[in-house]
């Protein structure tokens, strides 16, 4: 079975990994800080969760039908650097730079726990089409995962 959110060890899993960061952690790849990756993997999280939507993309069918063969069927990663986000999560394009790196933090382990029991989840996801709440976990499992590692954590 795939790593997903909705499996405890693997929470428990990222949720220690999230505490290896520090407000002086660096990048491996790409233009984010810490703080930003925090808030932007949050953004992931509310957005699984219906509380952030995200605009609708241009892709069509086949594209979305490889997308989601690719990231939720393969463990193959995410190219470091070369995603794109959506506009919504862009931090550094927003000009979002949050000053508190333990307040970020915090919000993302929150989030994190959250996530099992929510109250909703969106019914699509621009990227990949329509989402059960077994997608978006795992979906959300690769997103987080993804930036931990870009942070060497």
């Amino acid at each position: 079975m795939k790593k997903n959110l909705l499996q405890p060890e693997t929470r428990a899993e990222i949720l220690v990994r999230i505490d290896k960061l520090t407000p002086q952690t660096k990048s491996q790849w790409g233009k984010m800080n810490v703080n930003q990756m925090l808030r932007h993997t949050t953004f992931g999280l509310l957005n699984a969760m219906d509380e952030m939507p995200v605009s609708q993309g241009k892709s069509g069918g086949f594209k979305k039908a490889m997308m989601r063969f690719v990231i939720m069927k393969t463990d193959m990663p995410t190219p470091k650097g070369k995603a794109d986000t959506f506009k919504e999560f862009n931090t550094v394009e927003l000009g979002i730079n949050p000053a508190d790196f333990h307040a970020e933090r915090e919000s993302l382990k929150m989030a994190l726990n959250r996530f099992p029991n929510a109250k909703k989840y969106g019914n699509e996801s621009p990227l990949i089409g329509k989402m059960s709440k077994e997608d978006w976990a795992r979906l959300n499992y690769g997103h987080i995962d993804h930036h931990l590692k870009q942070f060497g954590a």
